[in-house]
């Protein structure tokens, strides 16, 4: 992989991959890839700017021969990532929280006090209808908590 090295000092190296785009897979690849050499103690890989800050203990020319081997498409790399990482989980959930608050804004500055207080009694219906369901059958759940 080519790749430049931004900053580094005695046990940290910071390196900016020289590629227009990172995606979520490949960034699991070289951050599990780096996680097995020997010597490295701690690998953060920024997708988005693709970026590689690496703390390690070995020798810093071991690190970089390391990287110029690394290749996206090595078969024995792309095995060493599990099934499910974390990655695109966590991105789901920033563009969901995104999402939301500039929503919640747009609502605010655009649409009238009255119409936000319409829907939201209209979004809150659905919970106060489980609610009553929850109390008509004797249960005390968070349905109820709900509702209230």
């Amino acid at each position: 992989m080519k790749c430049i090295i931004k900053s580094g000092s005695s046990r940290r190296m910071r390196v900016h991959a020289d590629m227009p785009v990172m995606t979520l897979d490949q960034a699991d690849m070289l951050e599990y890839y780096l996680r097995t050499l020997e010597g490295v103690s701690k690998v953060k890989v920024y997708d988005r700017t693709c970026d590689v800050s690496v703390e390690y203990r070995c020798d810093r020319q071991t690190l970089v021969d390391a990287l110029a081997r690394f290749s996206f498409d090595d078969e024995a790399a792309a095995l060493l990532v599990p099934e499910h990482t974390g990655r695109q989980m966590s991105r789901r959930y920033q563009n969901k929280l995104v999402g939301m608050a500039a929503r919640r804004y747009a609502y605010r500055l655009f649409l009238p006090h009255n119409a936000r207080v319409a829907m939201t009694i209209l979004r809150a219906l659905k919970y106060v209808k489980m609610g009553l369901s929850s109390l008509r059958q004797g249960e005390l759940n968070v349905s109820v908590l709900d509702a209230t």
